[in-house]
């Protein structure tokens, strides 16, 4: 009996074994480049991203939060047109600055075929807060961001900035900033709707 027992499960452990499937690199292709079931041309978009960043200096604390909804549409398979309405806090310290911002962005996308999609982003912000004194600021920039979408579904994506090349002034010569850089201080997450 115990020889029968053990043979049965010997059989079914080589029989499991062998049912497993191993990923390929085949596998893993079809998997980033399959394509979705829906052309892109005149899809609507909403999403956002929502950001939160702590962080000590010396003494000081810093702690940033932001939160930016946006909504876009898709001239073509391989072009997005959008914008973004958002909020900004920097406390440092005891000092507080608030931001809202409209941004509105153009993206050209490679392989809108397929679920990954490589894109280039070029976006201008325009803003206005204040700051711990009460004083108005207006912001603006200009900046180019390379970046890429993953289509979970034909209806839900995420997508990523990663870096920036470009200008922008948060309310006054001092507070100037140029940034060229392809770093993860700069990323940007979010998820997408299509409808």
């Amino acid at each position: 009996m115990k020889k029968l027992l053990l043979s049965a499960l010997a059989v079914c452990a080589f029989t499991f074994s062998n049912a497993q499937e191993k990923t390929t690199v085949d596998d893993v292709k079809d998997i980033l480049l399959s394509r979705p079931t829906t052309n892109l041309k005149g899809q609507k978009t909403i999403g956002g991203a929502i950001g939160f960043e702590k962080e000590e200096v010396g003494v000081k604390e810093i702690t940033e939060f932001d939160i930016a909804p946006k909504i876009g549409y898709f001239l073509a398979d391989d072009i997005e047109i959008g914008t973004s309405v958002g909020y900004e806090q920097v406390k440092e310290g005891s000092d507080k600055d608030e931001t809202y911002f409209v941004k509105t962005y153009a993206r050209k996308y490679w392989m809108p075929e397929a679920r990954f999609m490589p894109f280039a982003q070029g976006d201008v912000l325009l803003g206005w807060g204040e700051d711990n004194n009460n004083d108005t600021e207006f912001a603006w920039g200009i900046n180019f961001r390379p970046g890429f979408m993953y289509r979970f579904s034909k209806r839900v994506a995420f997508d990523t900035t990663i870096g920036r090349i470009g200008y922008n002034n948060n309310g006054g010569d001092d507070n100037e900033d140029y940034g060229v850089g392809f770093d993860l201080n700069d990323l940007k997450l979010g998820v997408i709707i299509f409808f």
